[in-house]
C-alpha cells in the first residue's frame, strides 16, 4: 500500500495529479495492455519511448493527468490533451482537446481527423505515438522489447536508463511549475559479506526483498529505480527535504526490522544508507544526485543505517 507522508513538519503538496505516469512495474498497468482490444498505441518518442496502451472501444482520454483513460509524458502535454474514440465499426476519430501545444497528424496540426493502422500522430512538440491493430504477436513482441529496455530484470524497477529519462522530463516539469522535489540514492549496507557469507543467491533475495519494500512504501508519482549494484535511487516528487526525511527514514526503519526469508538458513536483516537532496533550488539533477552519493557516504562514515540530507539551496 502506498504511504503519504502527514506528520504537520512535513510539507508535501497535492499528489493526486503525478506530473508524469508513475511506472508500477508489478502490474500489468506496465504497459497498460490487456490483449483483449483492436487496437494499440505505441509510443515513438518522449520520455516513455516504447510504452503500449489498450484502445477500448468508446472514447479514451490522451494527456499528462492520471485521471485520464491513457496517462502519457512528453514536453508540452496538456492534462486531457485529445481523444482517440473508437467507434462500434472499428473506424478509429483523434480530437484536439483545445490543448495548448496541439494534435499533429502528417506534420500537420489538426481539430479533428480519423486515424489507420499505422499512422503517426503528436501530441504537443516531442511526443509521437502510432496506432496498430493488435492482431497477430505484434502487441507481446512490442511488450517484451518495451519491458527489457526499460525494467532491470532482477528487481523489477525502473533501470538506470529509463530513470534517467523519466527525470529528465519530471525535473523539466518540476522547474516549469516551481514544485519542491527531492532526490535521493541508498545502498544496502556491507552487502558484499551477504554476498561472501550466504552467496549470490541470497544476495539476489535481498535486493528483490528491498526492492519490493521501496515500490510498497513509496507515494503515487514517486520514481524508483535500481541505479546499479547494490545502488537504489528515488524521486520524492512534490516534497520538501523535511518531507522527504521522514519518508526516507520510515522506509529505513521499516527494512531495519523486518526479517528476509532465505531458503536453508536463518532469515537475513539488512539495513541501508542514503543521501538526500532537494532539487528546489539547483539546475541539473545529475549534480544533484552527486551531491546525494556525497551525502550517502557521510552516512555510512557515521555508521550506517541513516538518512544523511544536504541542503543545496545556498550553491545551487
Amino acid at each position: 500500500m502506498k504511504q503519504a507522508l502527514c506528520p504537520a513538519k512535513a510539507k508535501l503538496l497535492n499528489v493526486d495529479e503525478p506530473l508524469t505516469e508513475n511506472l508500477d512495474v508489478s502490474t500489468s498497468q506496465l504497459t497498460g495492455f490487456t490483449y483483449q482490444e483492436t487496437y494499440c498505441l505505441v509510443v515513438m518518442s518522449g520520455p516513455d519511448k516504447g510504452a503500449v496502451h489498450n484502445v477500448s472501444p468508446g472514447q479514451t482520454s490522451l494527456g499528462r493527468s492520471e485521471r485520464t483513460d491513457t496517462p502519457v509524458s512528453g514536453k508540452g502535454i496538456s492534462r486531457i490533451h485529445a481523444y482517440l474514440t473508437v467507434s462500434p465499426d472499428g473506424s478509429v476519430t483523434l480530437e484536439d482537446n483545445g490543448s495548448t501545444n496541439g494534435v499533429f497528424l502528417n506534420g500537420r496540426r489538426i481539430s479533428k481527423a480519423g486515424l489507420r493502422p499505422g499512422d503517426v500522430f503528436g501530441l504537443g512538440p516531442e511526443l509521437k505515438i502510432r496506432l496498430e491493430s493488435t492482431d497477430g504477436g505484434l502487441h507481446d513482441l512490442i511488450k517484451d522489447m518495451y519491458h527489457s529496455s526499460k525494467i532491470d530484470a532482477l528487481t523489477n524497477l525502473l533501470n538506470r536508463r529509463a530513470f534517467e529519462e523519466r527525470m529528465d522530463e519530471e525535473f523539466s516539469v518540476t522547474k516549469r511549475h516551481g514544485h519542491s522535489s527531492c532526490l535521493a540514492i541508498l545502498d544496502i549496507d556491507h552487502f558484499k559479506s551477504i554476498n561472501d557469507t550466504y552467496g549470490h543467491d541470497a544476495g539476489d533475495e535481498v535486493l528483490r526483498h528491498l526492492s519490493g519494500v521501496l515500490k510498497d512504501k513509496v507515494r503515487t508519482g514517486d520514481l524508483v529505480a535500481r541505479w546499479g549494484g547494490e545502488e537504489f535511487v528515488i524521486y520524492v516528487r512534490q516534497s520538501d527535504l523535511n518531507g522527504a526525511k521522514i519518508l526516507l527514514d520510515r522506509i529505513r526503519e521499516f527494512i531495519a526490522e523486518t526479517e528476509i526469508p532465505l531458503p536453508e538458513t536463518d532469515p537475513l536483516r539488512i539495513t541501508f544508507s542514503a543521501g538526500l537532496v532537494s532539487l528546489e533550488h539547483v539546475l541539473d539533477w545529475r549534480n544533484a544526485l552527486t551531491r546525494a552519493d556525497e551525502a550517502l557516504y557521510q552516512s555510512k562514515e557515521g555508521g550506517r543505517n541513516k538518512v544523511t540530507e544536504v541542503d543545496l539551496s545556498d550553491n545551487a
